[in-house]
């Protein structure tokens, strides 16, 4: 799991992403071919979100950055 700037927690799940509000409301899904393991953000800027799973690495660039 990993915090964007704005203290959304970002989960992997069956299926995808799941991207939570502080208040731990579902505020978007992120879905992937594979069932992700890790999800993390990286990047130049800390704008790009990496997805991992068994046999692949997907990324997706973001509107937020990392948390700090």
């Amino acid at each position: 799991m990993t915090l964007d700037e704005k203290g959304n927690v970002y989960l992997t799940w069956v299926g995808g992403v799941s991207i939570r509000n502080p208040s731990g409301e579902q505020i978007e899904f992120i879905e992937t071919p594979q069932m992700p393991a890790n999800v993390g953000f990286g990047g130049v800027d800390g704008r790009t979100l990496f997805m991992t799973s068994r046999t692949s690495l997907y990324s997706i660039p973001m509107n937020v950055a990392a948390s700090r």
